[in-house]
């Protein structure tokens, strides 16, 4: 799943790519205000359906209330690059935060 690739310099960089068929799950660390108090929380990112665009974080730290891991797990209709996906997501948070 890790191809190496070789730059201008010489040195070598691992490329990560997403296939056809893949299923994933993307997880962060998010900023919770909870009753007042700073914290943070585990989210993985969740659909409801096939198709469905609408996304929405799922809590998965805590442990009084389980996550619905099914709708966490994502399946990679088109391939493409770990590089290619997080500059999706970058131009994405680049034009809300200009709108």
């Amino acid at each position: 799943m890790t191809d190496k690739e070789e730059t201008g310099d010489g040195e070598q960089d691992d490329i990560s790519f997403l296939r056809t068929g893949d299923i994933v799950a993307m997880t962060c660390m998010a900023a919770a205000n909870r009753e007042g108090v700073l914290g943070s929380e585990r989210v993985c990112l969740c659909t409801e359906g096939f198709g469905n665009r609408m996304c929405a974080l799922e809590n998965v730290s805590d442990r009084d209330l389980p996550p619905d891991i099914a709708m966490c797990m994502l399946y990679i209709d088109n391939a493409l690059s770990m590089r290619a996906l997080q500059e999706m997501m970058s131009s994405d948070s680049e034009l809300v935060s200009f709108s």
